[in-house]
């Protein structure tokens, strides 16, 4: 049962989002700012809290019951793509006063992109052997 259900159109689609229960938005809120800058490997829970949160999203049937987006398959079938994805879950996050950042999740996910080459680089880096040693003598080029 949703919590004060409202209906959004996003890209032309008709979704049915709710205010998530106490317990369920603390969690989200808890496990996502531990990532707001994620790791590799920490997708896993990024994931997680992302499928919960659309697991309070639903699809309108006329005359049949909502259908429930609770599965990756439900969300790949009604979320023709992943800017339509975002989207829905920036509304679950205004809706529901989630992530505590001023800037939305698309805007908040462009620049952690942009700033991977810079952390790549920094953990690359000191792996690598220096370009001279200090034995070599300089280079007259």
């Amino acid at each position: 049962m949703f919590l004060e259900p409202k209906e959004i159109q996003v890209d032309g689609k008709r979704f049915i989002i709710s205010k998530l229960p106490a317990t369920v938005a603390v969690e989200i809120m808890m496990r996502s700012a531990g990532n707001a800058i994620p790791k590799a490997g920490d997708f896993a829970i990024i994931e997680s809290m992302m499928l919960k949160t659309m697991s309070y999203v639903a699809i309108r049937r006329p005359g049949i019951s909502d259908l429930v987006l609770n599965s990756r398959e439900l969300i790949d079938n009604h979320c023709p793509d992943w800017t339509t994805y975002m989207k829905v879950l920036e509304e679950m996050r205004g809706y529901n006063n989630l992530f505590l950042v001023s800037e939305n999740l698309l805007t908040f996910l462009e620049r952690a992109i942009a700033t991977l080459p810079v952390k790549i680089r920094a953990i690359l880096t000191p792996d690598l052997p220096p370009s001279s040693t200090q034995n070599s003598p300089p280079s007259m080029s």
